[in-house]
């Protein structure tokens, strides 16, 4: 598989047309993959151990969005299928640059990985469920606006059929609220939580199966040093990207790393949290029992992971700028002027992925050598310069004095 750090187009993001590529469109196709998590979860990290598994050297923060892209070989051997690969920088507060690669044309296609970092179980859940939500909400407004034509309608409810077919014979569907696009959940840094007590793991991971099944999602734990875990999840990520069945066998003993296809868990099997009834899980629609259920399970998982309070009074008192009762006007005027620089950022970072995609259809150039006509005087080496390179040559002997007549 061939791959590029940042696809030839650096931070780029776009909102170019998807589809074949080519002459050859009846034979490669392209598939859209956006990675998005809290800071730090180890985003970068997992598109490392996809795109260059043999990389071991710490990534630099994402700033934004940034886009990459991987290419392979198909079954016809005679085109390349093509993986546009984005990653969300920023946290939350720059979830609205989710739009930006999750377009009409493009979500037919798409697929959304949610990285939570394990290294802070007392945050996990609350992560998850707001990028779950965060993400939910771009995908219906993508769905809504497919509607409102007739050849959108008919690809919106291809989508929702698609959707239903991995769990088309589960007999719990009824309690899952399931993504309009795939959504799969890799919980990273498994290795910095594996020594924890047993317990208390168990209880965090069996909530966050709990949130992906109820919203029809994959989930997986890895971990760099684990080479078992990044060769699974490099198999899932490669059939995502370029098709193929997903690597056969599951891991639901949530004391162990998980590893959950889509239609593979269910309510049984994930148990009950400590101190629920069994009357709280009753059979019923997700949407009447899902905010019940979830705060049981949050409510374990916090008894076991309290909250940093010191963490969350400095992340309340961030929130404070964006709460209207603390208007300054120079505050306000900067912020404007901020907004206004990421909208222009937007519109220029659309321009550049779509001449990184273009260049990623194509394939890399081989660059021509100039010409020695056409090299400049510059480009020359001076013959002074030769001679110090070579370090052979002598120098000249200084010219003897003129006799005085």
């Amino acid at each position: 598989m061939e791959n590029s750090e940042n696809g030839g187009g650096g931070n780029a993001v776009a909102d170019g047309s998807s589809g074949s590529t080519g002459t050859k469109a009846s034979q490669s196709k392209e598939t859209f993959v956006l990675f998005v998590g809290d800071k730090q979860c180890g985003k970068s990290t997992a598109v490392n151990m996809f795109l260059n598994p043999t990389k071991d050297e710490k990534p630099k923060p994402t700033v934004a969005l940034e886009y990459t892209f991987g290419r392979k070989s198909n079954a016809s051997g005679s085109a390349k299928d093509v993986a546009h690969i984005w990653e969300l920088g920023g946290g939350q507060k720059l979830s609205d640059l989710i739009k930006v690669p999750m377009s009409t044309e493009r979500i037919e296609r798409f697929h959304i990985i949610v990285c939570v970092s394990l290294e802070k179980p007392n945050q996990a859940i609350d992560s998850l469920k707001g990028w779950i939500d965060i993400v939910r909400s771009h995908a219906a407004d993508c769905v809504d606006e497919l509607r409102r034509t007739r050849v959108g309608s008919k690809t919106a409810a291809r989508m929702a059929e698609k959707r239903k077919v991995p769990f088309a014979s589960h007999a719990e569907m009824h309690q899952m609220d399931i993504c309009p696009v795939p959504l799969t959940v890799v919980c990273t840094k498994y290795d910095k939580f594996a020594n924890q007590d047993p317990l208390k793991r168990k209880v965090l991971l069996s909530a966050l199966r709990y949130i992906a099944f109820s919203n029809g999602a994959s989930i997986y734990c890895v971990s760099r040093p684990d080479k078992t875990l990044q060769q699974y999840f490099r198999g899932v990520m490669g059939s995502y990207c370029f098709g193929g069945s997903l690597r056969k066998g599951h891991q639901l003993d949530s004391a162990k790393p998980l590893v959950v296809n889509f239609g593979m868990d269910s309510l049984k099997q994930i148990g009950l949290p400590p101190g629920a009834s069994a009357a709280d899980f009753e059979d019923g629609n997700i949407n009447s029992l899902g905010r019940v259920r979830f705060s049981k399970w949050k409510a374990a998982v916090e008894e076991r992971y309290p909250k940093n309070t010191l963490e969350d009074e400095m992340d309340a008192i961030v929130s404070d700028f964006d709460n209207q009762e603390f208007q300054e006007e120079k505050i306000d005027a900067a912020r404007v002027e901020k907004d206004h620089e990421l909208a222009q950022y937007k519109h220029e970072a659309e321009r550049k992925l779509r001449i990184a995609e273009e260049m990623a259809k194509e394939g890399p150039k081989k660059k021509s050598k100039p010409s020695k006509e056409k090299r400049s005087k510059k480009e020359r080496p001076s013959r002074s310069s030769e001679m110090d390179v070579r370090g052979d040559a002598e120098p000249k002997a200084a010219a003897p004095p003129m006799r005085k007549k």
